[in-house]
């Protein structure tokens, strides 16, 4: 794990921080779309509002290898991996009851040949095939009344990490992720890793033991887990949001006599 100078006085700060329970909505402007094939995560979204701040917008540089940054967000800690990861209590953002999917179509169009020369000298572009063909990428879309995640944290500083965001998710250049306003109430209830049967967020097959009990119907496959989400090497053998969850009998018996069945 990477531990840059620069974010170590948020990771000081956020040690002894008050959480509480937290239902956080996102409204984005009227007819703006959220785009994209994952869901947004709140504890990646925080992580890069800190890095941020922590560097003038800069950015961290890029990572030498396997390893990836620790990266500090005002979340409850759940869990930590042998590597040293950490589980946040967040959900994903997902849409509220009315929402509408669709697909946003990326178009790549075929360069001008006076600014392609091809490696025979010539300047006859092939649309169809090689390095400058044409392509059409479908990107899934959804519209709805606004989006909502959980979590465990502290409403203030998420509230000021959030606060300057104008566009999240993909394709911000065109509008889509244009944000409107955040919303941050106290949740009914505690943090919850499971709700009506099923995971609230990604959860490592090695942190199996905080569902108290619960198994997931489904083998594990490779999830991301822990901020930045779309990292490959941070992955490890899990399940996904909304993956079905059932008691586990065969751990209630491991305990049990089998001759006084």
């Amino acid at each position: 794990m990477i531990e840059h100078p620069a974010l170590m006085p948020y990771v000081e700060r956020y040690a002894g921080l008050r959480c509480e329970p937290l239902v956080i909505q996102l409204y984005l402007e009227t007819g703006s779309q959220l785009a994209g094939y994952d869901p947004l995560y709140l504890d990646n979204l925080l992580a890069r509002c800190v890095v941020n701040e922590a560097t003038g917008w800069e950015g961290l540089p890029p990572e030498n290898g396997q390893e990836g940054y620790l990266l500090p967000v005002p979340l409850t800690r759940l869990w930590v991996d042998p590597r040293g990861y950490p589980l946040w209590a967040a959900t994903p953002f997902q849409p509220a009851e009315g929402a509408e999917g669709d697909v946003q179509y990326w178009h790549k169009r075929r360069q001008s040949g006076r600014w392609t020369g091809t490696k025979k000298g010539t300047f006859t572009i092939a649309p169809t095939k090689g390095r400058w063909m044409e392509r059409r990428v479908p990107v899934p879309t959804v519209v709805a009344p606004y989006w909502e995640a959980t979590c465990a944290g502290n409403p203030r500083e998420i509230a000021r990490l959030l606060e300057p965001l104008r566009y999240v998710g993909k394709r911000r250049a065109v509008g889509l992720g244009a944000v409107h306003h955040w919303e941050i109430d106290a949740a009914p209830e505690g943090f919850a890793l499971v709700h009506e049967g099923r995971l609230t967020r990604p959860l490592p097959a090695l942190a199996v033991e905080l569902l108290d009990g619960l198994q997931p119907e489904e083998a594990p496959a490779p999830v991301g887990w822990t901020p930045p989400q779309w990292k490959a090497s941070l992955w490890a053998p899990g399940w996904w949001p909304g993956t079905a969850v059932t008691h586990d009998w065969f751990a209630d018996l491991a305990g049990v006599d089998g001759r006084n069945l």
